[in-house]
């Protein structure tokens, strides 16, 4: 199985063992390099931080859910700014 191969290899590539609420990361986001030069330890929190950084995740326009394109939220952000006040004249 392949979580067990992380296991056997992320052991002695990353440390001791995971300390409560770590995972083995692959530092590439590639699930298949199970080299132990590709494997640290780190929480989920920071394994989907490098799948965000590495786009694994879509997100913006990419994503399939999307409901607006990014011209469309420009225009609307630019429409929903807060005009100047007028200056005073003293």
């Amino acid at each position: 199985m392949p979580g067990d191969v992380i296991c056997f290899v992320g052991r002695p590539a990353a440390g001791n063992g995971p300390s409560n609420g770590m995972v083995v990361r692959h530092r590439s986001d590639n699930k298949l390099d199970d080299r132990a030069c590709n494997l640290i330890y780190g929480t989920q929190k920071d394994n989907m931080q490098d799948a965000i950084r590495n786009g694994k995740i879509a997100r913006g326009e990419r994503h399939g859910s999307r409901r607006l394109r990014l011209d469309q939220v420009l225009l609307i952000k630019e429409l929903l700014a807060p005009v100047n006040p007028v200056q005073s004249h003293w």
